[in-house]
């Protein structure tokens, strides 16, 4: 009995070690703060030039037109003053997942305008220029590490001007995930998941979901990288590693 008792003891106690000992370089990759992540979204709205051009079968007096269906069938038409792009949302729903199960952080799903004056926060962005949360990551003085560029360059190195992709595949989306700490509150964490099309986006947050460990052994620590993602378009799960770098010096290609 005795014995049973000690092997149960020391069966526990090495799941309570591996589980810190998990935690703990998920916490290099996310930040180690306690407070909710806000996983931020960009709304969307009809632009009113083309508002302008809808037929009237399409139009309400005194609301958005009907201009959505479902993707199943057309005989419903449905409105709505902002929208989502499905990608953040799937892209969201892998973060979220991942905080739960390996950070035992809590998140919220909210809107980027809500947030734009925010910056005491820990944050991950979901979409390119659309996202004016993406945007603070680009422009902060944390980021030392790449630049947006013209399609189909995308990103550039930040201090040699040289494409992040070393060889353009134009069967794949590419998506970026960029972490940083911004200079104003260097102990919180701003990671922005975004890509040249929506499976870039959606990709890259599939790999930092499921992929942490990954990009920890690349970083070697807590601080800023920036990784480059390929993967097919349709097929979140086929995203990979295409470029790593964590240092204004110099750049690691896989």
């Amino acid at each position: 009995m005795v014995g049973g008792i000690l092997t149960l003891a020391v069966t526990g106690l090495c799941a309570w070690v591996l589980t810190r000992w998990r935690r703990r370089r998920f916490q290099q990759v996310f930040g180690a703060g306690a407070e909710r992540y806000q996983l931020v979204y960009a709304p969307l709205k009809l632009h009113p030039a083309v508002r302008a051009t809808l037929p009237p079968p399409f139009l309400r007096p005194d609301g958005e037109p009907f201009i959505f269906v479902r993707s199943d069938s057309e005989n419903a038409r449905f409105s709505a003053s902002q929208i989502t792009s499905s990608c953040e949302i799937r892209a969201a729903s892998y973060i979220a997942s991942a905080l739960g199960r390996d950070g035992a952080r809590e998140s919220t799903f909210v809107d980027c305008e809500s947030l734009a004056s925010k910056l005491d926060i820990d944050f991950i962005s979901f979409g390119f220029i659309s996202n004016l949360k993406t945007i603070d990551v680009f422009n902060n003085a944390g980021n030392g590490l790449v630049i947006i560029a013209p399609n189909p360059v995308f990103m550039a190195w930040k201090w040699t001007g040289e494409p992040t992709i070393p060889e353009y595949r134009p069967h794949l989306d590419y998506g970026i995930i960029l972490k940083i700490h911004p200079v104003q509150f260097p102990g919180r964490t701003w990671i922005a998941c975004a890509g040249m099309g929506e499976f870039g986006t959606s990709g890259a947050a599939w790999f930092l979901a499921r992929k942490w460990k990954e990009l920890e052994q690349r970083a070697n620590g807590a601080g800023r990288f920036f990784a480059l993602i390929g993967v097919e378009r349709g097929k979140d799960e086929s995203a990979m590693l295409v470029n790593f770098g964590n240092t204004p010096r110099k750049a690691a290609q896989s």
